[in-house]
């Protein structure tokens, strides 16, 4: 397993030029968690409840991983990472609601109320 993951970090960070993996596990799972250490994955957090498995929720230990190669903010632009080529300027911000005044959403802007592109 361990060789497994090698390889898909290679790929994932020199190939895809990704900044970061995850990976969640069940912290009773030793041989996973020990795989995660031995490949550089720090614990982030520890999620409750996170996934139904097998009929009950399970807890999890949150993990990640940075490519070490794109940790500077110019080198990570540079590689053209996925993260990278989705910064660009800033949308414009509608104006600031007035005191009191509660914010509405504006329905021709695209978004939808999470945040996220509606698509048409």
């Amino acid at each position: 397993m361990t060789e497994a993951l090698r390889a898909v970090i290679r790929h994932a960070f020199d190939t895809m030029q990704l900044h970061r993996l995850e990976a969640s596990v069940i912290p009773t799972n030793e041989r996973s968690v020990r795989v995660l250490e031995r490949l550089g994955f720090l614990v982030e957090g520890y999620a409750r409840k996170y996934l139904f498995i097998n009929g009950q929720l399970r807890d999890h230990l949150l993990t990640s991983l940075s490519n070490p190669e794109l940790e500077d903010a110019e080198r990570f632009r540079q590689a053209g990472s996925v993260g990278a080529r989705s910064l660009g300027p800033e949308p414009p911000r509608a104006p600031s609601p007035s005191p009191g005044e509660t914010p509405r959403p504006d329905p021709n802007d695209g978004r939808a109320l999470d945040g996220t592109r509606r698509t048409q």
